[in-house]
């Protein structure tokens, strides 16, 4: 009785997680909410580093697919479909890790004011609208 009542939560579990299809704007805001550590309103690339380290779990090498997928469906809603292909979309020299240098050179794409070590809202916004792969319409529903 015991296992048929662990399997049954683990199921109900499984088929009801992730079902929200958060809008892209409301990713861009759930994101600037837990990587602006101080507050202004502003990701700063200290901020954005040590959330990729600390609560994404990434390292000098980077964090692969597997690893990015389940912490972007499990905090963001995607579907792992989604979140595949936002991920193939982020990996710039496509060897199967998110690095810095991948970080680096999206930063650079959508910063409007390169070298001042600030991630905007706007920016973040337009990065994750560009990159994602269902941005469009309504905030795009960041499901597909």
């Amino acid at each position: 009785m015991y296992m048929l009542i662990l399997l049954s939560l683990f199921f109900k579990a499984c088929l009801s997680a992730n079902t929200m299809c958060w809008t892209v704007d409301q990713m861009t805001d759930q994101i600037m909410l837990e990587t602006d550590h101080n507050g202004d309103g502003i990701m700063q690339l200290d901020e954005l580093r040590h959330q990729l380290t600390t609560s994404w779990g990434m390292t000098d090498n980077g964090i692969s697919y597997h690893d990015f997928i389940a912490m972007w469906v499990a905090r963001y809603h995607d579907t792992h479909s989604t979140a595949h292909d936002f991920v193939v979309n982020m990996d710039l020299n496509k060897n199967g890790l998110i690095e810095s240098s991948d970080i680096n050179g999206h930063v650079g794409n959508y910063d409007t004011n390169p070298h001042d070590g600030q991630i905007q809202k706007v920016e973040f916004n337009a990065f994750l609208h560009a990159v994602h792969p269902d941005p469009h319409n309504n905030g795009g529903h960041g499901c597909h």
